[in-house]
């Protein structure tokens, strides 16, 4: 059995995904439980949308981030298998037989499964992306932990500042550069056994060396070539068949639109039966 992407109608939730997150607190009458699941699942985060452009061809790239203090430890990109311009970037880069064995081996694997693996496989592209902070090239990959449903579909590595991204780079053998590290207390990337995920002072930063993270950039900073201020959020756009999935109990368990399963008020269907 493999995957494959169907073509399908979509509820495009994601533009209200604000509005769902502000009305929230009119919910009066539910459980403290089930507010805080709704709040986890829309997943509000402040951040910043990065653009990055492909050395070689030209084509921009858009991610978002949490901490665009860690922009300057950026080493390598990440591309999911089913990004749009993975083709193109494969065939620029000569990695096309590389890159189509990995994508043909992910068609029998759960998206669940992806996200949940903790291998760290990935193929050189063979191409580059030009940091905007810097203009400093760094190599792009194709890796199954980066899912198209989630983001952009790609994503920066700062290997320094992210436990994912540290595993990868040690995998890889990629650089992995300190940029932001306890005040008073140096970090060296050679001997560090984990990410540093935490606030603290900005190193290796250009301009914001001895600044405080994430405070060091702001809105001018980000208007000036870093990117651009704004939240993003967690939900998706579920699919017609997602969500007749859920209501008819036959979704995929790790769905975020579906519930504990609960039988009818009448009695459960069982195992099997045709729904009415």
């Amino acid at each position: 059995m493999i995957r494959k992407d169907l073509t399908q109608w979509f509820f495009k939730i994601t533009d209200y995904a604000q509005r769902l997150l502000d009305d929230v607190d009119e919910l009066v009458d539910w459980p403290d439980r089930v507010i805080t699941m709704q709040r986890n699942w829309i997943g509000r985060s402040e951040g910043a949308a990065v653009e990055f452009e492909v050395a070689e061809t030209g084509d921009k790239i858009e991610v978002f981030t949490t901490r665009p203090d860690t922009l300057w430890g950026v080493t390598f990109f990440v591309f999911a298998v089913e990004h749009p311009l993975v083709t193109k970037l494969a065939e620029a880069g000569g990695t096309v037989p590389e890159v189509k064995a990995m994508s043909d081996a992910l068609q029998a694997t759960p998206l669940t499964n992806r996200e949940q693996a903790e291998s760290r496989d990935g193929v050189p592209l063979g191409v580059h992306v030009v940091n905007p902070v810097d203009e400093e090239e760094v190599p792009c990959f194709v890796a199954p932990y980066v899912l198209m449903e989630y983001g952009t579909g790609a994503v920066m590595g700062v290997p320094a500042h992210d436990q994912r991204d540290f595993e990868f780079a040690r995998v890889h053998r990629l650089p992995i550069r300190v940029v932001v590290q306890p005040e008073g207390e140096p970090r060296d990337a050679e001997t560090m056994t984990e990410a540093y995920d935490h606030e603290g002072v900005m190193v290796n930063s250009g301009p914001f060396d001895g600044v405080r993270s994430p405070e060091s950039i702001g809105g001018d900073e980000l208007a000036r070539g870093a990117g651009q201020g704004t939240a993003g959020h967690h939900v998706s756009a579920p699919g017609l068949a997602d969500l007749a999935s859920a209501v008819l109990g036959r979704a995929d368990p790790h769905h975020p639109l579906r519930g504990p399963r609960r039988g009818r008020r009448t009695g459960s269907r069982p195992a099997g039966a045709a729904p009415r």
